[in-house]
């Protein structure tokens, strides 16, 4: 009996070290989580290869999903880098390896082409069996640990062990898998702070060499792409933010980006500015920015307003800003030459003739080297005749009374479309045509026989 009550703790004891061993982990896939280190090479110090977990496919897009990158799905070599892949990636789901049986039933090959030196099958597998019926199963996957039926339902449980599988996923559907690269050469990417670079990524990635690398830097709001800078001797354009770079040494390279300033500008009435013009404008820091004021006939310039603290010149026309920050700036007109004519008679330059006149005078006068002229001449001569009309009140009626034709005319023409405009010419020129002929006429009639 003692030795029965013996034997039995040895059994429970014996037992308790195969349940909880780490060669034999029981645990149900669809009731535990994973770790989602996806999309990221890993470097295993051990052997220095690079490993990445991938999202779900099917074995066959898997596997030239890692062969585009330069590697295979991974090849398991010994106890060691299979538990290091657990520790890293996860053992609570199933992960697709290099293992395969496809182009010879039964004869197992890794991807890579290395050669088999390490296996760790359940018991059974490879077996060729699926549920409910058996089929050629031609691709292995790793954390495995049983399957059984439960109310009619497949249910898989994950352990630490490999099974074969259909490639294509059929009753299981898609999985997650390891890729694995042997590298020959490290890229280190990295970037200044301003933006990032969203392919490859940042960090180290492996590749083969003669790897041609696609590498896009992208800007932040604010700033903008300068260059790449560090091992650049194989990269196509060191100054584009959408470039290659062919591997064929270990490079450490990095994108540079720089901080980008808005010039905001804008004028009063009476004139523009022409340089850079009117807008907003995006400028490198500590850029010095030419600015160039044009007032308009009549008007002179007055100044700049606004964040003006680093223009040179804050009363010239023709000056400069330093890009130090964001700015918006204005520059300031008024008239000239006192008080005109038609603003002295109708006592306010705000009323609507004298908007009538000075629209006429920027549409059409200002248009042409005639009109320009004629301006000229009325700002040169009207300062003294208003001033006299402004002495003389009794005057101002007579000299509206005097405007009355040429605001008439303005407005005809500002409100008249261009069809119209083309009927007054036709008929200004039949007009006259026929005051020409009754003088020719009148002159024939009086000439001596």
């Amino acid at each position: 009996m003692k030795r029965l009550f013996i034997l039995i703790v040895v059994a429970i004891l014996l037992a308790a070290v195969v349940l909880f061993s780490s060669n034999n982990t029981a645990i149900s896939a669809a009731d535990i989580g994973t770790q989602n280190i996806e999309e990221a090479w890993i470097r295993n110090p051990a052997n220095n290869h690079y490993y990445m977990l991938t999202g779900s496919m099917f074995w066959t897009e898997a596997e030239a999903w890692a062969q585009e990158r330069g590697g295979h799905l991974v090849t398991l070599r010994n106890w060691e880098e299979e538990l290091w892949i657990k520790d890293t990636f996860g053992r609570n789901e199933f992960f697709w390896i290099g293992f395969n049986d496809m182009e010879e039933e039964g004869k197992w090959v890794w991807s890579s082409g290395e050669p088999v030196m390490y296996t760790n099958w359940a018991y059974g597998a490879p077996n060729d069996c699926g549920w409910p019926e058996c089929y050629p199963e031609d691709a292995a996957i790793m954390n495995w640990g049983y399957a059984e039926v439960i109310g009619g339902q497949l249910i898989d449980h994950c352990g630490d062990y490999w099974n074969d599988v259909i490639s294509s996923g059929a009753y299981r559907g898609a999985y997650r898998s390891v890729a694995e690269i042997v590298p020959d050469y490290i890229l280190t990417i990295s970037s200044t702070a301003g933006g990032s670079v969203i392919t490859p990524g940042e960090g180290e990635f492996p590749y083969k060499d003669g790897t041609v690398v696609d590498l896009v830097a992208e800007a932040e709001e604010g700033y903008r792409f300068v260059n790449w800078t560090g091992n650049v001797t194989t990269i196509a354009n060191v100054n584009g933010a959408e470039t290659t770079i062919t591997t064929d040494g270990d490079y450490e390279i990095a994108a540079n980006f720089i901080a980008q300033y808005d010039l905001t500008i804008d004028s009063t009435d009476g004139g523009v500015v022409t340089t850079p013009g009117e807008g907003t404008f995006t400028y490198d820091p500590d850029m010095v920015v030419e600015l160039v004021a044009t007032p308009d006939v009549g008007y002179r310039f007055v100044n700049w307003t606004g964040n003006v603290d680093t223009i040179a010149d804050v009363e010239a026309k023709e000056t400069t800003i330093t890009m130090e920050g964001n700015y918006r700036i204005s520059a300031s007109f008024e008239e000239t030459g006192g008080c005109f004519i038609a603003t002295a008679a109708y006592g306010t330059p705000m009323v609507e003739e004298i908007q009538v006149l000075r629209k006429f005078r920027d549409e059409y006068l200002l248009t042409n080297q005639l009109g320009q002229a004629l301006v000229g001449l009325y700002y040169k001569v009207s300062p003294p005749i208003a001033k006299f009309i402004t002495e003389h009140p009794s005057l101002k009626p007579i000299v509206r009374v005097g405007l009355l034709p040429t605001v008439a005319m303005s407005t005809v023409v500002i409100n008249t479309t261009p069809a119209e405009k083309m009927a007054i010419v036709g008929l200004l020129a039949l007009v006259l045509v026929v005051w020409a002929k009754k003088r020719r006429d009148k002159s024939q009639k009086y000439t001596c026989g």
